[in-house]
């Protein structure tokens, strides 16, 4: 057919993916701290996602390596789950 998948060629690369795995984590994450903090769900990953995505797209076009893509995308999901968890606390008090 053209193309090969694992299940025909017996045989998958586990690490193939692994670019995906942190901009998975950090949308879901960063839309729970957004919207409704500690609480997962849908809208607010949407609203991770778009973050990341135009983060991303921006840093693409500006010519910014791949490796420094990442390191913004794991910069802001530091960032946004320190910011959601001191407002939680000043809220708290």
């Amino acid at each position: 057919m053209g193309s090969c998948s694992p299940r025909a060629s017996a045989w998958a690369n586990p690490t193939s993916a692994l670019s995906y795995l942190l901009p998975a984590f950090a949308a879901s994450f960063i839309g729970a701290a957004t919207l409704r903090d500690g609480q997962f769900h849908v809208g607010g990953t949407i609203v991770g996602v778009l973050m990341l995505s135009f983060l991303a797209n921006g840093l693409v076009v500006a010519g910014v390596e791949r490796a420094w893509t990442t390191a913004a995308q794991g910069i802001v999901l530091v960032a946004a789950v320190t910011i959601s968890t001191f407002a939680r606390r000043v809220a708290a008090r």
